[in-house]
């Protein structure tokens, strides 16, 4: 199946602005399916004989209202990340209360 610049353009916007919505919604499951789903067309891109579209004025409008996307995408990440990191320690630090080691009751019981 052939496809021409243009579309394959089309269709990596579209999952770049999909993206952006699920990791503002937080859904990564579905962000990371884009993301592969989005590698996949890239990789065609990359794969086509003559990429006229990137230069053409259709194509810089394009990739100038992916920009900020893009960067949001970064930010929002970043965010989420942060976010899972201090869950994370949180997480750890209720199960350090009290030196409490459940692994280590259960040794010290049999001996």
């Amino acid at each position: 199946m052939e496809h021409d610049a243009k579309t394959l353009w089309g269709k990596f916007a579209v999952l770049t602005e999909e993206m952006r919505r699920f990791l503002t919604k937080e859904d990564i499951d579905q962000y990371l399916e884009l993301e592969h789903q989005r590698e996949t067309v890239y990789d065609l891109i990359k794969a086509l004989d003559k990429d006229d579209f990137r230069t053409s004025e259709e194509g810089k409008e394009m990739f100038a209202r992916l920009k900020p996307i893009e960067e949001g995408m970064i930010r929002d990440a970043q965010i989420w990340l942060n976010k899972s990191r201090s869950h994370n320690n949180r997480v750890q630090g209720y199960g350090n209360i009290g030196g409490f080691r459940p692994q280590g009751n259960i040794f010290n019981k049999g001996f």
